[in-house]
């Protein structure tokens, strides 16, 4: 997928495209129905269908056709996260995913773009986040060889549901360049084996325990869950009783279910990501954190019409046992 004409990103996509053409669905059990244009052609002039996924793959036994979006990352960021789509093109691509036709992402990383140390091969069904953890891609690894036309269809014979993954591999951490350390490999073992027992001896520190990050966890967890309809999990990370729920105070947890069944029913399509970089959080003094981000949301109505996207701040109260009291929003 082209979104600019940087030279040498093009190339690695361009070299990620063809390992996942030859070695993935080669041509003895595939037909190539479509393939977006090089980057030699997007640079004279761009080809509107650029903009569609990088495949569209037939399967010669059963003639069932799905998309491939290929993309290959060097290396996770700082969040251990690849960042795969932006907000457009995932909107665009939801669009185009059906149960006839499915949309799948095949993401290389680490290694080489014509030799990444790994695969993973994700429905887009399962993708609400233009950035992905590597807890979820690992979990969608695959091994590095041809994907047999059986395989693919296990998924197409259980109506698709997104919970259906290929035959799993380990993921292949890549090696690691001790050249990068300026200490021999043995001292940083030690270091590290010290490091932990010296945390093992400390005494009980309340400030290291509060971290935030189980509570970035939560919103996250809970952010999925609302995308999948997950109510099972939203009920785990709500308050028995809510203070405020959206403008409405007091609301039990029967209620709150019975509004959430309804809005997913009148809106079956929902996307949410975080920007965590607006993230805040304050103690209040009984112990509960009350929390403030802001919130990318797209969502569509059942009968199929235009997707709504909006920018939001969100501020959320989330008491001690790590479940959330309340929530508002403000429409920016």
């Amino acid at each position: 997928m082209y979104f600019g004409f940087d030279p040498e990103s093009f190339k690695k996509g361009e070299e990620f495209q063809k390992f996942v053409e030859k070695k993935l669905f080669p041509e003895r059990h595939y037909v190539l129905v479509h393939r977006t244009h090089d980057y030699e052609q997007n640079s004279r002039r761009f080809v509107e269908d650029t903009l569609q996924p990088d495949f569209t793959f037939r399967i010669k036994d059963t003639n069932q056709e799905f998309f491939v979006e290929a993309k290959w990352r060097q290396d996770f960021n700082d969040e251990d996260k690849l960042e795969l789509f932006k907000i457009e093109q995932l909107e665009r691509f939801h669009h185009l995913d059906s149960i006839e036709k499915p949309l799948f992402l095949v993401v290389g990383y680490n290694g080489t773009p014509n030799d990444p140390d790994n695969i993973s091969l994700i429905p887009l069904k399962t993708i609400s986040y233009p950035g992905l953890f590597r807890s979820v891609i690992s979990k969608y690894c695959i091994p590095k060889e041809k994907i047999l036309p059986e395989t693919m269809n296990q998924y197409f014979e259980k109506k698709f549901s997104g919970e259906e993954k290929l035959p799993a591999a380990k993921e292949n951490p890549g090696k690691i360049d001790l050249k990068k350390f300026k200490v021999p490999a043995l001292a940083v073992s030690i270091s590290f084996v010290l490091v932990l027992l010296f945390l093992y001896l400390l005494p009980y520190n309340k400030a290291t325990i509060d971290n935030p990050s189980p509570l970035k966890e939560n919103i996250a967890r809970y952010y999925q869950a609302s995308n999948d309809g997950d109510l099972k999990t939203i009920g785990s990370l709500l308050n028995d009783n809510l203070d405020s729920w959206y403008g409405k105070q007091n609301m039990t947890m029967k209620e709150v279910m019975k509004e959430i069944r309804a809005y997913n029913s009148a809106y079956p399509y929902r996307r949410a990501e975080v920007l965590w970089n607006t993230y805040v959080q304050e103690e209040l003094p009984d112990g509960a954190t009350k929390i403030q981000y802001e919130l990318n949301y797209i969502t569509r109505k059942k009968d199929h019409s235009a997707t709504k996207s909006f920018h939001l701040i969100i501020y959320s109260i989330w008491g001690k046992d790590g479940r959330m009291r309340s929530i508002s929003e403000v429409r920016l």
